[in-house]
This record gives structure tokens, C-alpha cells and sequence, in this order.
């Protein structure tokens, strides 16, 4: 089994057949559970491991944590609540993705926003001088 980009998408291809066409779903799907995904394409956690850090070149955990992030980034981005977020990703709490949110971002959701919209271009037209 390997694990391969396909434009901007990871895959799992298996013995000459696709065994997932997305990585970041399965994940998702599975709730960032290195032990679930394994599971599902059927191989064990040791061979996933293996799999990772031969065609990704970090483990399954940190690649989970990374994309679980991501999506975070993303919904936030989008306006999602905190709440909402840390539940459809699987947190036990908002406290633990702010937490987890610091630890891979260096700051707090609120704050990654707060810095994200003051880079924000003006609106066309919103200028005084314009």
C-alpha cells in the first residue's frame, strides 16, 4: 500500500487499486483515530505507521493532528462557532481545541482570527479616500 498526492488530495492506493480516495475524509470520517483508520483499510497500526512516514514522512498522529487543525482553521475562517467546530471535529470540549489550537498555531482561535481579519484587504468601495 502507498499513500500518494492526486492534484491536491492524498489517496490510498493498494495493489494496483484505489483502497480510499481521500485521505483527509477517511480521517475525518473516523474521527482522527489512528486506530479507525486502520481499521477501515484493514492493515495495522504499525504498517500505517509505516505507510505515513515512508510516503508523508511524519506518523499518522501528527498528520491527524495537522489536518484536524486545518479543518479547524478553515471552519473558523468561514465564521463557524467554536463550539460547533470543536464538536464536528471530535473534541471533548472548546477548552481542548483552543489548547490543541495553541500548541500546533502558536495562539488561541480567537486571537488567529482577531490577526487574520486585520490582514484583511478593505471591502471594494469601503475607502475613504477612493
Amino acid at each position: 500500500m502507498r499513500i500518494v498526492r492526486h492534484g491536491n488530495r492524498l489517496k490510498i492506493l493498494g495493489f494496483g487499486c484505489e483502497v480510499h480516495g481521500c485521505l483527509a475524509s477517511l480521517a475525518l470520517e473516523e474521527g482522527y483515530r489512528v486506530a479507525a483508520v486502520s481499521e477501515r483499510i484493514r492493515v495495522c497500526e504499525g504498517y500505517l505507521r509505516e505507510m505515513f512516514l515512508r510516503d508523508l514522512g511524519v506518523t499518522p498522529k501528527r498528520w491527524m493532528r495537522e489536518e484536524r487543525l486545518g479543518v479547524a482553521r478553515k471552519r473558523l475562517d468561514q465564521g463557524a462557532d467554536l463550539r460547533e467546530v470543536a464538536a464536528e471535529l471530535g473534541f471533548a470540549t472548546p477548552g481542548n481545541l483552543t489548547r490543541e489550537f495553541r500548541t500546533l498555531v502558536g495562539m488561541t482561535p480567537s486571537a488567529y482570527l482577531s490577526r487574520r481579519i486585520a490582514k484583511e484587504p478593505d471591502e471594494p468601495g469601503g475607502s475613504l479616500t477612493g
